[in-house]
């Protein structure tokens, strides 16, 4: 029986301890947890551009990763510009600007996001002209016009097919430089128009080997003719004289044929030079004529 009663007493006593009767230092209430706060929020993207009608998918990080509570909360400073769903879908809505919000324990973090119009293609490019031609540092500025008038981008880039025949720069500015055909191009939004340039190096000068001789009744003399610059397109020379019954010419041979002057011209281009011919008479006597002999 002693046994029995030890034994009854120790599991009372057990069962009194663990219902908080015993005293000691354990607390007598439910324990609270501890709470973890919120460091920082970061987003996946700081910035971007929409086009109206776009979608950009935000998704945030909370730090620490054990915080107690990591709820998000979405804004937009400008909800008719860009908005946001609870999840972090932005919208793009209107052109202008505005600034994505999540928010977490009273940490945030923002992105730009800068709305834009859809882009208009450029449809085609005209110019003002679709053949020149220009004599060597001779200059012409094509005109470009690029279609539509709203296209977003109307930049024209220029280029040359030959530079050694003719060049452009930036502003459609053509200059001959030799002798040839090339083509300009302006291009804008992948559409291209071109205008073909001719270059012709027109004579700057013609000189002759003399510009004055006495011939007798009879005689001949063969004059030359020196076209520049060397590089001329057509250096082609034409002869010509004042009074044929005098002195005749033939591809720079004059030939004396009564007493008189006149005066020999050779042509290139627009340039000329002249000679001048005195025809005297066969053995000096003056006033006999080709027929009197």
């Amino acid at each position: 029986m002693k046994t029995l009663k030890i034994l009854a007493l120790i599991a009372i006593a057990s069962i009194v301890y663990s219902c908080g009767g015993g005293g000691g230092d354990k607390p007598n209430g439910p324990i609270t947890p501890s709470v973890v706060s919120v460091t920082s929020v970061t987003l996946s993207k700081t910035a971007e551009e929409l086009v109206i009608g776009n979608t950009l998918q935000l998704s945030a990080t909370v730090s620490p990763s054990n915080a107690t509570d990591k709820t998000v909360t979405w804004s937009s400073s400008n909800s008719t510009v860009a908005s946001v769903s609870p999840t972090g879908l932005v919208t793009a809505k209107a052109e202008g600007s505005a600034n994505i919000i999540a928010s977490c324990g009273g940490k945030s973090a923002t992105c730009k996001i800068t709305v834009k119009k859809p882009a208009v293609a450029v449809s085609s490019v005209e110019l003002d002209k679709s053949e020149i031609t220009l004599d060597a540092e001779e200059t012409y500025t094509l005109k470009a016009t690029v279609k539509p008038d709203n296209a977003t981008d109307k930049s024209v880039t220029w280029a040359s097919s030959k530079t050694d025949v003719a060049t452009v720069d930036n502003n459609g500015k053509v200059t001959g430089v030799n002798n040839g055909v090339a083509s300009i191009t302006a291009s804008s939004g992948g559409k291209t128009a071109s205008c073909k340039v001719t270059v012709v190096v027109k004579v700057k000068s013609i000189s002759l080997s003399q510009t004055s001789a006495s011939l007798k009744v009879g005689e001949a003399v063969t004059l030359s003719a020196k076209v520049k610059p060397d590089n001329a397109t057509d250096k082609t020379v034409t002869w010509s004289t004042s009074d044929a019954s005098i002195a005749t010419v033939s591809n720079g041979v004059v030939t004396a044929k009564k007493i008189g002057t006149a005066t020999i011209t050779a042509k290139a281009d627009d340039k000329s030079a002249t000679c001048a011919i005195t025809v005297v008479a066969t053995g000096g006597h003056e006033g006999i004529t080709e027929e009197d002999l």
